[in-house]
């Protein structure tokens, strides 16, 4: 027993740390605060005078990463989307270089941009076809029309994950599986 402690045991340790601080992370009932809180207790318990070292050999996205799912309840019980939006910054700020916070912000400024676009296009294609005083020949060419004036040199990728997202839909409404077993499309 001695021999396997000494052989295994800090394998063992490590492992059952894991699965510990995983359960916490993941645990949906706790605020991010009160998971700050029971992984500090988790990691004195298991690491004592080490503790303030668990951390330190983790790369900056992965630490991230893991504060989201930490903070995952708050940011879904922000009480607007700015709200959510200053907490994202504040995890951010905490990882990463103030350079790296602004690459985040500019890639939600254009996934932003890009569904305000989506939203626009979905509007007008609905009045295009439910316009009943044009054919169905009419109403595509219009679409087509629509989606290049919305979506210029990305207007054939647009097209295909619409596709897909028919197809989806399609296969949803005609199947006895539930929707949530299906894989999700994914964006180009």
């Amino acid at each position: 027993k001695e021999l396997a402690d000494k052989l295994y045991g800090t394998d063992v340790k490590s492992k059952e740390y894991a699965f510990r601080r995983a359960a916490i992370v993941r645990d949906e009932t706790l605020y991010g605060e009160e998971k700050q809180k029971q992984l500090a207790e988790l990691n004195e318990a298991m690491w004592g005078d080490e503790s303030a070292n668990v951390d330190a050999h983790r790369n900056a996205y992965n630490q991230y990463q893991e504060t989201l799912q930490i903070y995952e309840k708050d940011l879904k019980a922000s009480a607007s989307e700015e709200a959510r939006q200053a907490k994202l910054k504040e995890l951010r700020e905490k990882h990463f270089s103030p350079e790296v916070v602004a690459k985040f912000e500019a890639i939600d400024q254009q996934m932003a941009e890009e569904a305000k676009r989506e939203e626009d296009y979905r509007k007008q294609a609905e009045t295009i076809r439910s316009n009943e005083a044009l054919s169905e020949t009419k109403k595509e060419a219009q679409l087509r029309e629509l989606q290049e004036q919305i979506f210029g040199n990305d207007a054939e990728a647009f097209r295909r994950r619409e596709a897909i997202r028919e197809g989806r839909e399609k296969l949803v409404k005609d199947s006895p599986v539930s929707a949530d077993d299906l894989p999700k499309a994914s964006q180009e």
